[in-house]
């Protein structure tokens, strides 16, 4: 019983160092192999993150019994080990070990990390065939098959429960769908469903409702929807900091800072996930340099320490190498001596090579340990933003030695390193070989299907490319926006402004939304045909009509259009008046303008100015100054 209470401390406190001094004092009197001892170790390192001492802990247990089994598997899963959990459980099978309710939670939990649809549908049949069903599994296998994209399955195991869901208001049941809903795209069945739970009343909604209904309302659409949610939860004193956090992640989707910044404001207890809600609602709307001011806010505070998606997110909004530089040793004083991880990891690698130093995203990608797909993924794609297709290839086929599963995303990345480099056959061979191995469901399908898009589209081939859309569209029953989007670049690029226009109206007959990317390429072809009506006609059309926001990109391209028209000082009071901070590029575009018409010297000065600011030993804009005289 002393044993047993000091491992449970261990276990508690997650103290590891300790666990293991324990651990080799009964191995020395061969006590870790008693059953209850031993499946108290598995337990222990489980729960302190050291799933490869909990499995070896394991192989000492003598006599191993199904409580042994589901302690090991959960340890996997605990620790986002899915497919360890898979194998451990699949040797259960072979040794006729009979797996129990808590088993098959562990094994959902398992199969919800690894997001296989294929294995969430083979469990549920085996939970359904094996034991007695009750409210606990059927919750966790609705949020499973949520998790792993297979709402249909999902509604259908809500749906049977549904009479005993109501009898016992279990409200955990209705919150698995509501987030399988939200989680899959279905705003409005979400919002529906979440009315339901509003009319049954007594003690419904709780917080977590409220949380995931306002995730629904990140369309535009919704945001009526969403600014009633909020107000019922507080007017219901449902106003709990999960829910509070909740509320700013959806105004913050929606482009909605004003209210996402008031909520923020208006918290008294902000937790790290508040910081980092407010912080990414900031960088997702282009609000870069808000973003940093408050990361600098909340470093300041020193009460609330950043955790790794604090830091990820924030990289994100860095567009100086300085601004990478403090981030990176702010991770580093976080972690100590400890490897930075692959989350904060990854996002260093991306952000240094949107900055041009590859050198320092290799240093960063060298010394991760533990390294995952994304972090190969953000370095394959940092060679091949920095013209370096030929080492992002390479590197592919390093990943493919060490045994590293290249994901679509991967051979994605791999099939624009080609179009870099012209190797169009060599794409097709990605392509095909992503084909041959059955890489993933109808999303991985589609980041493949719009890689060869835009590798055609760039090639110029735009036969091949509308070809690729067509086949796309055939496989996934109908094109999405991602693949509209690909297809209307590839038309962009061929210089057909028309049939740009012709496609977005395509958009319009499909029943899908367009999106900042696609109003994008449709200003910017409209603008290098000069089409300026069309352009500001979309423009203003972009929130009112659509909602969707206009970024810092859109504005650039009205100012391209006006200076383009030879309109130069409408184009410079856009440029001023614009609700970000002009970026070089944009007065570079205005003095490439007032060069070309030979007019707009006030406009030019101003833009030189303004450019030279911003990049000081950038002489690019010196020289077009200078041309002009």
């Amino acid at each position: 019983a002393r044993y047993a209470d000091l491992i449970r401390q261990c276990r508690d406190s997650g103290a590891l160092a300790q666990g293991k001094l324990l651990h080799a004092r009964l191995a020395r009197s061969l006590l870790d192999t008693h059953t209850f001892l031993g499946n108290l170790l598995v337990e222990m390192y489980g729960r302190c993150g050291s799933t490869a001492d909990a499995a070896a802990a394991f192989d000492r247990i003598a006599n191993r019994n199904v409580f042994s089994w589901t302690i090991l598997i959960a340890a996997f899963a605990r620790n986002g080990q899915s497919v360890p959990a898979m194998v451990a459980f699949q040797q259960m099978d072979l040794e006729g070990v009979r797996p129990n309710k808590v088993t098959f939670l562990a094994m959902v939990d398992a199969c919800s990390g690894y997001g296989c649809p294929a294995q969430a549908l083979d469990l549920h049949q085996r939970v359904l065939a094996s034991i007695e069903f009750d409210l606990v599994l059927a919750t966790a296998i609705i949020s499973m098959l949520g998790k792993c994209g297979i709402i249909a399955a999902a509604e259908e195991e809500f749906l049977a429960n549904l009479e005993e869901i109501e009898s016992k208001r279990c409200v955990i049941a209705w919150n698995a769908m509501l987030a399988a809903y939200a989680r899959n795209g279905c705003h409005r069945e979400c919002l529906d469903l979440f009315q339901e739970i509003v009319e049954l009343d007594q003690g419904l909604p709780d917080a977590a409702t409220i949380a995931s209904a306002l995730s629904a309302c990140c369309d535009p659409k919704f945001l009526d929807p969403g600014k009633a949610i909020h107000a019922r939860a507080i007017a219901d004193d449902r106003m709990d900091r999960s829910t509070v956090n909740s509320m700013i992640n959806a105004f913050g989707k929606l482009g909605s800072l004003a209210d996402a910044r008031r909520i923020f404001d208006g918290m008294r207890n902000r937790s790290v996930v508040s910081w980092t809600a407010m912080i990414d609602a900031y960088a997702r709307q282009g609000f870069h340099r808000e973003a940093l001011v408050l990361f600098e806010q909340m470093d300041f505070d020193q009460e609330i320490q950043p955790n790794d998606f604090t830091l990820s997110t924030i990289l994100a909004s860095c567009a100086r190498v300085g601004e990478i530089a403090k981030i990176h040793a702010r991770a580093q004083s976080i972690h100590g001596d400890l490897d930075l991880g692959a989350v904060v990891g990854s996002a260093l690698i991306a952000s240094y090579g949107d900055c041009g130093c590859v050198e320092e995203s290799l240093r960063v990608f060298q010394e991760i340990k533990c390294k995952n797909t994304v972090t190969w993924n953000a370095m394959i794609e940092a060679l091949a933003k920095n013209n370096q297709a030929g080492d992002a290839i390479h590197l592919l086929h390093t990943m493919d030695l060490e045994g590293v599963k290249a994901s679509a995303a991967t051979l994605a990345i791999a099939i624009s390193a080609c179009s870099q480099l012209g190797r169009i056959d060599q794409a097709r061979e990605i392509h095909a070989r992503a084909a041959a191995i059955n890489l993933g469901d109808g999303d991985q399908r589609e980041i493949l299907g719009v890689a060869m898009i835009n590798l055609y589209g760039r090639g110029g081939l735009l036969p091949d490319a509308r070809r690729s859309f067509q086949d796309l569209a055939k496989s996934n029953t109908r094109a999405s926006i991602s693949s509209w989007n690909a297809i209307v670049a590839a038309i962009a690029r061929a210089g057909d402004s028309r049939g740009v226009v012709e496609a977005f109206h395509s958009i319009h007959l499909e029943g899908l939304e367009p999106n900042q990317a696609t109003f994008w390429q449709l200003l910017a072809s409209c603008c290098h045909t000069g089409l300026l009506d069309e352009v500001w006609e979309r423009f203003i059309y972009m929130r009112e009509d659509h909602g969707v926001e206009q970024a810092k990109r859109h504005w650039s391209s009205v100012v391209d259009a006006l200076a383009r028209a030879g309109s130069m000082g409408d184009a410079a009071d856009v440029a001023r008046t614009m609700p970000f901070r002009p970026s070089t590029a944009v007065w570079k575009i205005l003095l490439h303008a007032c060069q070309i018409h030979g007019e707009g010297w006030g406009s030019a000065h101003g833009a030189a100015r303004e450019a030279s600011r911003l990049r000081p030993m950038d002489a690019v804009p010196y020289v077009l100054l200078a041309n002009m005289y």
